[in-house]
This record gives C-alpha cells, sequence and structure tokens, in this order.
C-alpha cells in the first residue's frame, strides 16, 4: 500500500514539473504541443492576487565608444612582382589594433645588373648583363666566361721524405675535389752527417806531403784546417774524400741576411798549400760577418770558404753547393798572385746565393803583381782559372748611403786586376743570374790591366760562355761588366760567347 502511494506522488510531481516548461519558447527550434494526461487533477483554488511590484528598468549593455580612424602611411608587407600581387597595410594611429590591408596590382619587372660570376676550374662563369630580379628575365645578355682549368690545390704532406727514400703529397683541388699524388724526392744527406759545430784535434791521416797529403773526411776536420794560417799550410797537401754536410740542407732556399741555419764556418784564412775536392762537395755553407757593416758604409763581404790564396796556391775539382754566403767569393773571396807565384783555381763549382760588392761566383778579387815589394820595383803573379763553372746567383749589397763606384759583379769573378803580370780565365761558364749595382758582367765584372813587360796581354779571357741573365744599375755586359786600361796594355778576348740578357741603367 506504501508502495502504491509513493508512485502517485511521484506521478503527480512529474506531472506538475512537465507542465511548468510547457509554456518557454525554444528561439532556437519550432513550438512543442502540450501534452495532456488521462489523470485527472484535483481542482485547487486559485491564488490571491498580490500586489504588483514596482518595475525597474533593466541596465544597458555599454557601448564602445566610436571615433574617425586617422591612419598612417602605407606599408609594403608583400612587394608585388612581375608575376604576383603584392600586400601593404597601415595602421589606425589612435588604436593600433585597427589594420586596413589591401592587395597591390602586379608590378613590371624590375632590371637590375647582374652579379658577375668567376669561372672556376670546370664551371662557367659570366660577366655583365642585367636582369629582373624577380623572375630573371634577362633584359641585356651577359658575357659567358669558360672554364679556367686551373685548380686551386691543397697540399697535404702524407709522408716525409727521408735519407735515399721518396716522401709523397697529395695535391686536392679545393673547388672541384680533383686531386692527384706526388712523389717528394729523397734527402740526398743523411742528417746524421750534418755537422755538430765541433772542432777535430786532427784530420783522418795523412802527413801533408804531396804523396801522403792530409784527408780531411767530415766538416770537424775542415774547421780544423780553419784554424791554421798560411805558415802552417805552405807547401802542404790536402785532400777531401767525401761530400760534408755543414748544415742540414733542409730548406737552405730561404737562407738570407737574417735567416740563417745553426752553423756557421770560420773561413780558411790565408791558404798557401794545394787543396784537391777529388770531386766532392761542401754543402750547406752559411757565411756572414757578424753584424752590420754596411751600416758604416764599409764593403759587406770579404768571407768565403777560402778567405785568400796565394804563393803558388792550387784549389782543384772542388765544389761549393747549396750555400749563402755575404762573401766575395764562393770559392775564394781573394786571390793574390805576388812574388813570382803561380795560382791555379781548376776545375771548381758554386751554386748557391751570394751577396757583396766585389763578388763573383767562384773568385772575388783577383790582384795580379804588386808595384812595390820589400823595396824591389815589381812582383810578378800567375793566375789560372780554368774549366770552373757557376750555377749561383750573385748580386751587389747596396744601401743608399753606401757608394758603389767600386762595385764589380760577375759570374766567374767580380774583379781582376793585373798590375804587373799575367791572369788567363779560360773554359768557364756562368749559369746564374747576376744582379750587379754597377760593374757587371756574366763572366768578370771589370778587368783592369797595365803593363806586363815582354807579352802583349796581361788578362786573357778566352772559351767562355755565359748563359744566365746580366742585370746592372750601371754598366753591364755579357762577359765583361767593364774594362780599364792602364798604358795601352788591354785585355785579350777569344771564343768567347753570351746567351744571356743583358740590362743596364736598370733602376
Amino acid at each position: 500500500m506504501k508502495k502504491v502511494l509513493l508512485l502517485i506522488a511521484a506521478a503527480l510531481l512529474l506531472a506538475v514539473l512537465f507542465g511548468s516548461c510547457s509554456s518557454v519558447t525554444d528561439k532556437t527550434g519550432p513550438d512543442i504541443p502540450e501534452e495532456t494526461t488521462q489523470t485527472e487533477v484535483p481542482e485547487t483554488e486559485a491564488p490571491k492576487e498580490t500586489e504588483k511590484p514596482v518595475e525597474t528598468e533593466a541596465p544597458k549593455a555599454t557601448e564602445a565608444p566610436s571615433h574617425v580612424h586617422t591612419w598612417g602611411e602605407w606599408t609594403v608587407v608583400v612587394e608585388p612582382t612581375c608575376y604576383s600581387q603584392g600586400v601593404r597595410e597601415r595602421v589606425c594611429l589612435l588604436d593600433v589594433t585597427h589594420v586596413e590591408r589591401e592587395l597591390m596590382d602586379i608590378g613590371g619587372h624590375v632590371y637590375v645588373t647582374r652579379e658577375d660570376i668567376a669561372p672556376t676550374c670546370v664551371a662557367w662563369g659570366h660577366h655583365g648583363g642585367t636582369q629582373c630580379k624577380y623572375c630573371g628575365e634577362p633584359r641585356r645578355q651577359s658575357k659567358d666566361v669558360p672554364p679556367t682549368g686551373i685548380h686551386d690545390y691543397e697540399e697535404t704532406l702524407v709522408e716525409e721524405p727521408g735519407y735515399m727514400k721518396e716522401g709523397l703529397v697529395t695535391y686536392t683541388c679545393k673547388v672541384c675535389g680533383y686531386s692527384y699524388n706526388k712523389k717528394i724526392g729523397m734527402l740526398t744527406f743523411n742528417p746524421d752527417d750534418v755537422w755538430d759545430g765541433t772542432v777535430a784535434d786532427g784530420y783522418a791521416s795523412g802527413d801533408g806531403s804531396k804523396e801522403n797529403p792530409y784527408i780531411i773526411e767530415n766538416a770537424a776536420q775542415l774547421a780544423y784546417l780553419a784554424e791554421h794560417d798560411q805558415d802552417e799550410t805552405k807547401g802542404k797537401y790536402y785532400k777531401l774524400a767525401k761530400d760534408i754536410i755543414v748544415n742540414d740542407l733542409r730548406g737552405w732556399e730561404n737562407w738570407d741576411l737574417d735567416n740563417g741555419p745553426a752553423n756557421r764556418m770560420t773561413p780558411i784564412q790565408y791558404f798557401y798549400g794545394s787543396f784537391d775536392g777529388c770531386g766532392h762537395s761542401i754543402r750547406g755553407l752559411y757565411c756572414s760577418m757578424s753584424g752590420n757593416r754596411a751600416a758604416t758604409g764599409n764593403h759587406y763581404a770579404s768571407r768565403g770558404l777560402f778567405y785568400s790564396i796565394g804563393l803558388g796556391s792550387e784549389l782543384r775539382n772542388l765544389n761549393v753547393s747549396e750555400s749563402f754566403m755575404v762573401a766575395d767569393g764562393g770559392i775564394v773571396n781573394s786571390v793574390v798572385g805576388t812574388m813570382d807565384s803561380y795560382i791555379l783555381i781548376s776545375g771548381c763549382s758554386f751554386s748557391g746565393k751570394i751577396i757583396g760588392a766585389i763578388c763573383g761566383g767562384i773568385v772575388g778579387r783577383v790582384s795580379v803583381g804588386l808595384a812595390h815589394n820589400g823595396g824591389e820595383p815589381y812582383t810578378y803573379g800567375y793566375v789560372t782559372i780554368e774549366n770552373c763553372i757557376n750555377n749561383g746567383n750573385i748580386m751587389s749589397y747596396e744601401t743608399e748611403e753606401k757608394n758603389t763606384h767600386n762595385y764589380c759583379t760577375g759570374g766567374i769573378a767580380g774583379d781582376c786586376s793585373c798590375l804587373f803580370g799575367y791572369c788567363r780565365i779560360e773554359n768557364c761558364v756562368n749559369n746564374g743570374t747576376i744582379n750587379g749595382a754597377n760593374k757587371t758582367g756574366g763572366i768578370v765584372g771589370e778587368v783592369f790591366t797595365a803593363d806586363f813587360p815582354n807579352s802583349e796581354r796581361s788578362v786573357l779571357i778566352s772559351s767562355c760562355k755565359n748563359f744566365g741573365d746580366v742585370t746592372s744599375k750601371k754598366s753591364a755586359d755579357g762577359i765583361v761588366g767593364n774594362i780599364w786600361i792602364y798604358n795601352e796594355t788591354a785585355p785579350q778576348f777569344e771564343d768567347c760567347f753570351n746567351y744571356g740578357n743583358v740590362s743596364e741603367n736598370v733602376k
């Protein structure tokens, strides 16, 4: 019974609820008709009328204040091109949130100068011309430039060269990547044979006689010879048994006045003996004077392998190579022929670089005969330079403060002065570049001759050839740069030829 009463109460409640919702209009759909029920609802007394509440006006919504736009300048957002519209916009100055945008008409071509592109080893380039900067349509055609075919290589050392062992370098083009390998020549010297700077206390063997000459096998023994003067070398015989390596030869081409190797060898001072190189070479010499004498205006030089030779000296079959010298001569600085002595320089060669005042590849100065010696009116000398070759570059050392009047530069000899005697230069060849400040020649810089009794010639230059270029700030010649004749005793020339370029008065 209780359950029946609960169900009836629930049904009446639902009927009241549905009856009250049926009077609301849905603004978003059609009207829904009221539903009727078969259940009778007992009549109830109508509610009594009550007083109406005082009506109040509903508040109105707040409106945004209005204004007239004050527009700024148009700004191009997307530039129009020859094939597409652009976009521009402007912003209200009173309210930056108000932005107006509009499309811009398609524009025309805009021609600009075409950027030059340099050709590479494999790619074409072009030069000049104009084109539209948007679509690339040309207005004036550019000129195509073909590939250069020249690679820009980067060098990579793969393997260091060693003694009697080749090295390897790879060259790779930084542009196209092409690469190739190149072998590096093996070292022609054993680094273990480079002089350590010490001086020996004797020679390898020998007693200095003609039959049993002193044997020199290394730089330390050559340095030992340099400690002996003319009295100790007079009449002595020496032979070179091996090539001598004074300095490490790697990079010797870069040696100069300020950049030199570790070892400096003292020149062999006054040598009055006989030295036979036996075809061997003294390699890696670096000879220079300490300090800069050029600043004082004095001659900057006077150092070679031999400082001075005289009185019956002989130098044979000796080569000096891969060397740099601030000197007058590559082999001998000065040859002095006096006291009726005979001096011979035969079969010698030089390669490297020499800077000096009166300088030559083989000999700096040749002085034959003196006007007075110990009260005697004349002393005669006889000097022969034969079968010698210069492959080095010879140049004058010069500054603006120095007087270059006496400068003489030659491939074989810088100066040959024959006062009372005889000098013969025969069958010699210069292959090096000769660059002088004044008197400059492919074979001899200057020849000076004077009287030689009972002889028609005091200087003979025969069968000599110059293949190197000769350049001078003053006088120059392929064979002899300048000749000074005293008392009508002229030098003689036989079968001499110049094949090099000669330039004088070069500033």
